[in-house]
């Protein structure tokens, strides 16, 4: 399956700035759209294909049927959740957080976005570690 550990790196780099927010409102936002950057670059990383898309359901259905399967099983058996349904919930956070300004209301699941982003992050680790040629630099 195919793995792109450059592009995962960098996403886990967007989640540990997120998981460092101090909870103050300016960071949580700041956070939420982080996670779901997260996200999206983690599932880019295990893409064939290259995509320009910000919607995690279009990433994630971009995957082939085999990494698709895989990442379904593992957040069914660690998160007991429908991983395409909770994509779905999620599918535009980066897009919406990063234009707030422009609407008059938004309402998010930023505790989703975060295991979402949580998941995605151990599973793009796993996937560098599982792959056959086990080669893989952190710059």
């Amino acid at each position: 399956m195919e793995v792109k550990p450059f592009i995962i790196d960098r996403a886990i780099g967007f989640y540990q700035l997120a998981v460092g927010n101090d909870g103050r409102f300016q960071q949580e936002m700041a956070a939420t759209m982080s996670f779901a950057f997260a996200c999206e670059l983690i599932l880019k990383g295990m893409s064939e294909k290259k995509i320009h898309d910000h919607n995690l359901a279009n990433l994630f259905n971009s995957l082939s049927d085999k990494r698709k399967i895989w990442l379904v099983t593992l957040y069914r058996e660690q998160e007991d959740r429908d991983l395409s349904d909770d994509l779905q919930r999620c599918a535009n956070l980066f897009y919406e957080f990063r234009y707030y300004h422009e609407k008059k209301a938004f309402a998010a699941d930023t505790g989703l976005i975060r295991r979402l982003a949580r998941f995605l992050v151990e599973a793009g680790t796993k996937a560098i570690a599982d792959r056959p040629d086990m080669q893989f630099l952190t710059f």
